[in-house]
């Protein structure tokens, strides 16, 4: 859905897909999109303070300078900024270094350092533990 025309797959919730569904429109076309997909969503982290805003449509860079993908959404937070960007598969693992490319006033080209985060928050305070 969405400019980048993401599935459930994608975002992480393919499990639950109801795919035995007897009645599944679009079964077929989600199944063949899943088998050709090369990207995927992935939560990431900044913790440097004072960086600008990262936005939605900005560039996410591999070290060498090599497009990867692009920010989805991003929020600042007590310890940073937090988001979502939508990456080369093989790259939306938790643990992934890349830059998110930021211009401002369409002359400075900002690198922000950036990681991939678990796509889930466990917390510590589970019941039952």
């Amino acid at each position: 859905a969405g400019k980048f025309n993401i599935t459930p797959i994608e975002t992480g919730y393919g499990t639950f897909v109801k795919f035995h569904k007897a009645f599944f429109v679009g079964r077929d076309a989600l199944l063949a999109k899943d088998a050709k997909r090369t990207m995927e969503v992935a939560r990431f982290k900044i913790t440097a303070k004072g960086v600008r805003t990262v936005r939605q449509g900005d560039a996410c860079l591999d070290a060498q300078g090599a497009n990867i993908g692009e920010v989805t959404s991003c929020v600042t937070v007590e310890s940073g900024q937090i988001g979502m960007a939508y990456l080369k598969k093989e790259l939306a693992y938790s643990g992934t270094e890349f830059f998110l490319s930021r211009e401002a006033g369409g002359k400075e080209l900002f690198l922000i350092p950036a990681k991939t985060a678990p796509r889930f928050h466990i917390s510590r305070n589970v019941v039952g533990k």
